[in-house]
């Protein structure tokens, strides 16, 4: 059991608002601590597909405190951010003292966090180490497996070839998962993977954000009434804009099953 945090900003999202989303971002990561207490870490897309990621072996209300934490907030995020993602870690493979294993997973030119267990993760690697440019495991997590087969999605710029590229790389996962990841491709594109394990989102109209939590609680805590909704569906997958934030508000660009 892992906790995931994002945050989907809108260009719109003024420089006052920023400020607010920092204070719910952080907030997000520390109500998920509950959900894993071995690593932190964070990582945040600029519109022109610049990234950061910051993680340790700590649990979140140290990570927090920690200057590496400072300083990514004060020069990770600002008016050209994109996207922010946090992670809770209760570890099931692959040590927390190597933080390759530690979330955000960087694979090529994806970035994501994962919560759940994938059970065939060495037979993934084992078939990507057979194809013409095989694949490097860095680490030793499960979620890695995750990370490279949506790295080997080519379709960037067309969404529908993109979703079948997601479609056929989830189907040759065993286990659980849900998942909140980018591709610096397409920078302003997050994409959620709710196979199964709980995820809730919320759209803020005046902050021009989209949250998302692995605890519905704390978006219903600090968003209010507002913020009751239905869960959202299990094996479904959701594409998001930035861009498209201000237009379709809480509606996904894109809704596939997965």
């Amino acid at each position: 059991m892992c906790g995931l945090a994002g945050s989907l900003l809108s260009p719109d999202c003024s420089i006052s608002a920023l400020a607010r989303v920092k204070e719910i971002f952080i907030a997000n990561l520390l109500a998920n601590e509950e959900r894993g207490r071995e690593a932190t870490g964070v990582a945040a897309c600029g519109f022109d597909g610049t990234f950061f990621v910051e993680k340790a072996a700590v649990p979140a209300h140290v990570f927090v405190k920690s200057e590496p934490f400072r300083r990514f907030m004060a020069q990770a995020i600002d008016t050209q951010t994109a996207i922010i993602l946090g992670h809770t870690r209760d570890p099931t493979k692959g040590t927390t003292r190597n933080n390759l294993n530690n979330h955000p997973i960087i694979v090529g030119s994806t970035v994501g966090i994962h919560n759940g267990v994938i059970s065939n993760d060495d037979e993934i690697f084992g078939e990507l180490g057979q194809e013409s440019a095989p694949a490097q495991r860095l680490g030793a997590v499960d979620s890695e497996a995750i990370m490279a087969l949506f790295d080997r999605v080519t379709v960037i710029d067309d969404l529908h070839g993109f979703i079948q590229g997601v479609q056929g790389a989830v189907q040759l996962l065993a286990g659980s998962f849900t998942t909140l990841f980018f591709n610096t491709a397409a920078p302003q594109r997050l994409v959620c993977l709710r196979y199964d394990n709980p995820i809730s989102s919320f759209f803020d109209i005046r902050l021009q954000t989209f949250f998302f939590s692995s605890r519905y609680l704390f978006l219903r805590k600090t968003f209010g009434r507002a913020a009751i909704a239905r869960p959202m569906s299990a094996r479904t997958g959701f594409i998001y804009e930035a861009s498209s934030l201000a237009e379709y508000g809480g509606t996904p660009l894109a809704q596939f099953d997965l």
